[in-house]
Parts: C-alpha cells; sequence; structure tokens
C-alpha cells in the first residue's frame, strides 16, 4: 500500500499477511478529532512519532528526538508499495472527488478527512487504448502505465495489397506479391512463356505492373529451336523452318524423329508409321496400325481377308508396305482394336461398335447369316453391317475363337456369337448364334458371369473361353476335355442348364492369388497374375504349361490352387503378358525379352531352331530357358494364335513401333514377301537378321 506525506510524497507499506499495515505510525489529523499526547518510536526505522494533545497534526521523530523528514524536510508518514497497497495524504479531503486526485493507475478515497490511494493490480487494462499500435497500456501495479504487446491489435495502413502485422510493439505493413500472365490462355509455360510477378506499391494503394513475364512473340526460326510463339511447336513460320529430320517437330510435321530414315516416323516427317496392335489367326494375320487403320495378310484363297477378293497376301514381292491396302472399314471409320479366330477377322472401331468379316459359316461374324464377308467385291466399308449388340452397346474389347467371337462390352458385360458345339458362347445350351435373323441385338444374352464382379479381361479360345472379373478372379466355361476350364474335371460348362452365373465356380490359383489378364489356347490357359508371375493349366502334352512336366493340370482334383506351380520364368523375372497358343506359350518379361516353353518343331520358341518340347522335363525352365532371338529392340506386344494346329507362329510388337513373326510360313503367314514354310528355323534368322513385317513401305 502506498500512501503520501504531508508534502505530497508517496511513501509505501510492507505486507504483512493478508493485512497491510503501515510500519512508521500514521496520525489522521483532524477531520475535527483529537487525540492524546504520547511518544512513540519504530524499531525498524529508529524514527520516533510525537503526538501532541492539542495539535491535529502527528510528526514522525528520530530516536535523537529530531523530526522524520524527506530530503525536502516534508514529514514522512509510511512507505511506498507495490500494486494494492494503500497510501495516506497530509492534505485534508472533503465531499468533493476532486480533493484527492488519482493517477490512471490509482483509485483515491477520503478516510478520516485525509487521501488515500490504492495501485491498481498488474495487468489491468487502462481506459484510454490506441487501436492498431500492436499494444495494449495495463498498470504495473505500482501505479505507474505499462505497454505489452498485442499481436491482435493489428494496425491497418488501408492499402488492400500488404499484410499487416505485428513485430513485438511495432506495426509492420509488408507489401505482398502474387503471379500474374497477361499471355493468351493455354499458353503460360509452353515454349518460351512463363508467367511473371505483380508486387504491391504502398503509395499507389495496389499492385503494380506484372514484371517478369514472357508472352507469345512472332515466331522465329533461329539456331536455339525456340517456341517463341508458345504454341507448342517450333520454327513452324518462314522459308527455312519445318526441317524433317531436326528432330524439332514443326508446322506441317506429323512427326520428326531426328532422321529421315523412314520407320516409326515417315522419311518425309508426314506420317506417323506405328504397330499399336496385332493379331494371329489360323489363316490371316492383321495390325493395327496408327491412325485406326488394319491391314491384314496371309491365307485368303478361301475366306479373303477384307479386300474383296480370294487372294493370299504377303508370300511375293510386291505386295506388303504401301502395296498392302488398308481394310475399308467405312466412311470416316478408325480402329481402336483387332483379333482374329481361325479364318475370320473382327475390328473395335473408335465409336465402340464392331465389325466382322471373313468365313461366316456359324454365325461367326454376328450378322443373323452364313455368307461369308470381305471375299467378293462391294461386301467391306458402309456395306459391311456393324455387329448388332444391342440397344446401347458399345465395345471395349473383342476375341475370335475357332468359329465363335465374344465382345466385351465397356460396362464390364460380355456376349458371345458363332459355335456353340461345347458351350463356348456360355449361354446354357449348345445352338450356334448369330447363323440366323433374330437372334444378335437385344435377343444375344448376355454371358451369366454371377453378381457382383463385372469383366476386365477376356480371352477366346479353341472351344472354351475365360474373363478376368473385377477383384482378379477367373473364371472360364466351354470345352473341358484337358482341364483347360481349372476347375478340376473334364466336365464343359455353359453348354447345360444352371451351369453359369453363380454356379461357375472361380480358377483356383491359390490363396491370395489374383490375375491381371489371361490367354485361352487350344486347349490350355494361362494367367498373368497381379504381382508378374504366370500359371498354367489344361493340356500339357509338350510342356505347354512351363511346369518342368508333361502331365495336364485342372482335369482332375487337388491340381489347381496351391497345388498349381507357378510358372519358373527365371530369377527375379516378372511378366507384364501372357499368351497361350496351341501347344506352346510365352511371357513378355518386365525388360522386354520373350520367354516361349513347349513344342518347338516349327521354331515357334524363337530359339531359331527346331527341337524337342521344352517345359515338358526338370531343369529346363528358369535361367536355364533361353529367351527368344529377334532383335537388340525390346518387345512391347506378344501374339500367337490360339485355336488350330499347323499355324504355328509367334509375333511380337516392337518399342519401335515394328512387328516380327516367326514359325510356320507356308501360306505366307508372317508377311514378309517370301514362301519360305518356316521362318527362323535355321542359322543366321533370327535375331536383327530377322526381318520387320512391312506394313507402311518397303523400308517399314
Amino acid at each position: 500500500m502506498d500512501y503520501v506525506t504531508e508534502n505530497g510524497k508517496r511513501a509505501r507499506s510492507r505486507r504483512t499477511g493478508l493485512l497491510e499495515v503501515l510500519v512508521l505510525p500514521l496520525v489522521l489529523v483532524a477531520c475535527g478529532d483529537s487525540g492524546g499526547s504520547g511518544t512513540g518510536s519504530d524499531s525498524r526505522t529508529g524514527t520516533e512519532t510525537t503526538t501532541a494533545a492539542d495539535d491535529s497534526t502527528s510528526v514522525p521523530t528520530t530516536s535523537d528526538g529530531g523530526s522524520a523528514t524527506d530530503s525536502e524536510g516534508v514529514p514522512t508518514t509510511g512507505m511506498s508499495g507495490d500494486g494494492d497497497e494503500s497510501s495516506t495524504g497530509m492534505s485534508a479531503c472533503g465531499a468533493s472527488p476532486d480533493d484527492c486526485p488519482a493517477s490512471t493507475c490509482q483509485t483515491a478515497s477520503c478516510v478520516a478527512g485525509r487521501c488515500v490511494y490504492d495501485n491498481l493490480p498488474d495487468g489491468t487494462e487502462v481506459s484510454e487504448q490506441t487501436p492498431g499500435d500492436c499494444g495494449v497500456s495495463v498498470c504495473d501495479g505500482a501505479g505507474e502505465v505499462r505497454r505489452d504487446a498485442d499481436p491482435d491489435d493489428l494496425p491497418d495502413d488501408g492499402v488492400a495489397c500488404t499484410v499487416d502485422s505485428c513485430d513485438g510493439l511495432t506495426p509492420v505493413n509488408t507489401p505482398q506479391t502474387m503471379p500474374c500472365y497477361t499471355g493468351m490462355d493455354g499458353t503460360q509455360d509452353v515454349g518460351q512463356c512463363v508467367g511473371g510477378t505483380h508486387t504491391c506499391d504502398p503509395r499507389l494503394g495496389d499492385f503494380g505492373a506484372c514484371e517478369g513475364e514472357v508472352v507469345p512473340a512472332i515466331e522465329d526460326c533461329d539456331a536455339l529451336h525456340l517456341d517463341e510463339d508458345c504454341d507448342g511447336a517450333v520454327d513452324e513460320d518462314g522459308p527455312s523452318c519445318a526441317v524433317c529430320g531436326d528432330g524439332i517437330l514443326s508446322a506441317g510435321e506429323v512427326c520428326d524423329d531426328g532422321d529421315t530414315v523412314d520407320d516409326a516416323c515417315s522419311a518425309t516427317c508426314s506420317a506417323q508409321q506405328e504397330v499399336l496392335g496385332f493379331a494371329v489367326g489360323g489363316g490371316p494375320s492383321c495390325a493395327l496400325l496408327s491412325g485406326g487403320v488394319v491391314k491384314c495378310w496371309g491365307f485368303g484363297a478361301s475366306y479373303g481377308l477384307g479386300y474383296g477378293d480370294k487372294l493370299d497376301r504377303g508370300d511375293d514381292p510386291g505386295e506388303m508396305g504401301a502395296d498392302l491396302p488398308a481394310i475399308d472399314l467405312g466412311a470416316g471409320q478408325t480402329a481402336v482394336g483387332i483379333s482374329t479366330g481361325d479364318t475370320h477377322i473382327c475390328a473395335v472401331l473408335a465409336g465402340g461398335g464392331l465389325k466382322c468379316w471373313g468365313y461366316n459359316f456359324f454365325g461367326n461374324l454376328g450378322l443373323g447369316d452364313i455368307l461369308n464377308r470381305g471375299d467378293d467385291p462391294g461386301e467391306m466399308g458402309d456395306n459391311l453391317p456393324l455387329v448388332d449388340l444391342g440397344q446401347g452397346a458399345l465395345v471395349k474389347a473383342v476375341s475370335g475363337g475357332e468359329n465363335q467371337t465374344c465382345a466385351l462390352l465397356v460396362d464390364g458385360r460380355v456376349k458371345c456369337w458363332g459355335k456353340n458345339i461345347g458351350g463356348e458362347l456360355g449361354l446354357g445350351d449348345t445352338e450356334d448364334r448369330g447363323d440366323g435373323p433374330n437372334e444378335m441385338g437385344d435377343n444375344l444374352p448376355f454371358v451369366d458371369l454371377g453378381q457382383g464382379p463385372t469383366a476386365v479381361d477376356l480371352s477366346v479360345g479353341y472351344r472354351s473361353a475365360c474373363v478376368v472379373l473385377t477383384g482378379g478372379a477367373v473364371k472360364c466355361w466351354g470345352s473341358a476335355g484337358f482341364g483347360q476350364l481349372g476347375l478340376g474335371d473334364l466336365q464343359p460348362r455353359g453348354d447345360g442348364p444352371n451351369e453359369m452365373g453363380d454356379n461357375l465356380p472361380v480358377v483356383d490359383l491359390g490363396a491370395g492369388v489374383t490375375a491381371s489378364a489371361v490367354s485361352v489356347g487350344r486347349d490350355h490357359s494361362c494367367a498373368l497374375l497381379s504381382d508378374g508371375r504366370v500359371k498354367c493349366w489344361g493340356r500339357n502334352i509338350d510342356g505347354q504349361l512351363g511346369i518342368g512336366d508333361n502331365q495336364s493340370r485342372g482335369d482332375q482334383p487337388n491340381e489347381m490352387g496351391d497345388a498349381l506351380p507357378f510358372v519358373d520364368l527365371g530369377q527375379g523375372q516378372l511378366a507384364t503378358a501372357v499368351v497361350a497358343s496351341y501347344n506352346y506359350s510365352c511371357a513378355l518379361l518386365t525388360d522386354g525379352a520373350l520367354k516361349c516353353w513347349g513344342v518347338n518343331v516349327n521354331a515357334e520358341l524363337g530359339l531359331g531352331f527346331d527341337s524337342d518340347p521344352i517345359g515338358d522335363g526338370p531343369g529346363e525352365m528358369g535361367d536355364n530357358l533361353v529367351a527368344a532371338d529377334f532383335g537388340s529392340v525390346a518387345a512391347v506386344g506378344v501374339y500367337a494364335i490360339r485355336s488350330n494346329s499347323g499355324t504355328d507362329r509367334t509375333c511380337v510388337r516392337l518399342e519401335d513401333g515394328s512387328a516380327k513373326c516367326w514359325g510356320i510360313n507356308i501360306i505366307c503367314w508372317c508377311g514378309l514377301g517370301t514362301k519360305d514354310p518356316v521362318v527362323g528355323d535355321g542359322p543366321g534368322e533370327m535375331g536383327d537378321n530377322l526381318p520387320r513385317i512391312k506394313l507402311f513401305s518397303a523400308m517399314w
């Protein structure tokens, strides 16, 4: 507690417990009161206080009898203290509050006619504050005002593009920046064009100009080949621009791979020339090329290849390359997928439609009759009908078998038509579909795959078919004479009622094992598993299952699941694709190499020679299995005939956009312009010596 002496000086009291007492005796001067006389002393200060009976003023004295005064000669009445302590003034006070004036951090009261002052507690906010000065004024407990920082008392300089903040008690107004670009939409970060920065100018009260940006300018052919107009092409204007072979895609060029060699980019830079897809059938072979173009070659004498005649193609010079016509799919129609059966061909169109041509005795083409298409003039192009799969049906993929065809729709459902001798259509009977009127469209049932999952992959073989479902399960139906359905018996599925849907078991690939793709061959099937491993089941007379013996799997109980071995592709080797053919199989590895196993009587395995089967005995698989030698360019796709025998050949699509084939070539299936019966069975015929199939020109 503070108190005030008669001369106005403030002294401080000492706290004692909860009570505050004055060490020095305090004599309150009359407010009309009188006190007795006497002398007192303060043992702490050594002062004495003398009280006169007839005087209303008490003055402290020292131990030697002198008066206790401050440096100015004013009698002291106490000692100053901290907050909440009070002081008593020696001046009289009356009814008016002005008699006891107090500072901002004190309160005053009149006690016994004298002014008493109390300090406000530490931290008490004073009434007068300045907004936006980053601080708050508070009492310090000793009667004085103190400034404390207040980070919430933000300044405001009135400029919208500054960020107002506090650095302790100091207001800070930081100019902001923001990205900017004034060029045309879609040009920023293309070519030379880059964005700039707006910076706040407090003097203007707004952001300044966009600085550091580069906007489109007139294109100029220069040594650095810069894209000044930011359209994604360079050097496209002027007589010296658009130089084919400079590796820069310019206006007027479709491609430019840095040379003028006829390859995946034409020698004139005017056309992309890549093989995007491939299909191998019993008679025809077909390729899906850049631009959605389809070309076919091989045996056409009986059913044609889609050129309006019955001519073979690819067995003589001058029949391939630019001399091999594109299949006429109709005005404006392009293909996104192809597949071949034994003797018929189908193309998935860009809009989700489907067209098929070739042999049609069993309704293979799905046109409601048994008339072949494509072997006589006027049957292709706009005259070739779309396959009617029902209202709103759109095709994602197609797969052809011996004389049947299945389509995977974009909604994951499946429809099949054609020959149905073994239930290969999966419709619960053995009636052919598509060979008569009113059998297609909405009248053609969907294959019942059961409740829930839908199909994500589809493969049709000789007389059976398999799908991979969402979640990685595999279901197969059709003929089962060698266990190719993987169900532990020889019973066909899909040829009678109550065999499909939820009654059709999934193929047991083992605990926790799921598939990402499936391939069905003549009498065996292979699955590419989700982890890149491979399992095969069905007929195994030539080691086509790749498990070191010639015992079929899947035709007896307890042969599937964990009991079915993985195909040993070698230490650390995983596959990206698998294909099951007649009596052999191939896996495309992650490094672009290809390993094949099974029958090799016609050099099908790509080893450069004929041999006994490989994979039917111990020590023939794994690291001992030699990769096919098709040259120094890695493969990105593998293809083989999946149904009948007598035409075994293997083809790869290479990462440079070309394709190569080897194996049986009796009727020009390899498309090399020769009648050599077998390609790849002699020294010097494989590797880089194996010619590419010429599909665009005499060179490519």
